[in-house]
């Protein structure tokens, strides 16, 4: 559902869902699979835009997921929650344009993000820790074009992004910086 209020310039939606994936591989053995496995996935995703004023403009979404391994070769997992999947991710955002002389179109935006915890196996006995990240943008644009300066994991924070058994995790990206040129026509 989008809802576009009359009372400010925004958009905010609303999205419920309830899936079933069939055929989800089952570890049989330490080497096989098979495709017996069943998950059940509810939840609901939030998201607003709201443009405080022509110049300010503040974004956040938050999802929350249900997820349940319903049916497997291994009928103890039954119940668990598959690994890797974060329940609950989260984000907030704010940007702002200067206007005026010289910095006229130059912009500054910074935002959080909130990446749950979630499990290192589908015997939900080891858990991956949520994290918290901050980002940064700058940017310049003038007439119809314009450049980005964006860095991800602004604080460079070491955190583990997900693990397939308390054996096999990998990290998450460390500070990154992209340069984005765009233009419109």
């Amino acid at each position: 559902m989008k809802y576009v209020p009359t009372f400010v310039d925004g958009l905010f939606t609303v999205s419920l869902f309830d899936l079933t994936r069939h055929n989800v591989p089952s570890n049989v053995t330490l080497f096989t699979q098979m495709q017996t496995g069943e998950m059940r996935s509810r939840g609901v995703e939030l998201g607003g835009k709201v443009n405080i004023t022509d110049d300010f403009r503040v974004t956040g979404a938050f999802t929350a997921y249900d997820i349940d391994i319903t049916k497997d070769a291994n009928s103890a997992l039954i119940g668990n929650t598959p690994l890797i999947v974060p329940e609950v991710m989260a984000s907030a955002s704010a940007d702002y344009t200067f206007r005026g002389d010289w910095y006229d179109g130059i912009s500054i935006g910074g935002g959080l993000r909130y990446i749950g915890s979630s499990w290192a196996d589908n015997a939900n006995t080891a858990m991956v820790p949520a994290v918290t990240l901050a980002d940064l943008k700058l940017g310049y644009e003038k007439e119809n074009w314009g450049v980005d300066l964006n860095v991800t994991n602004l604080f460079n924070k070491t955190y583990v992004a997900s693990c397939q058994t308390t054996l096999t995790c990998s990290y998450g990206e460390g500070r990154s910086f992209k340069l984005k040129v765009h233009t419109t026509w």
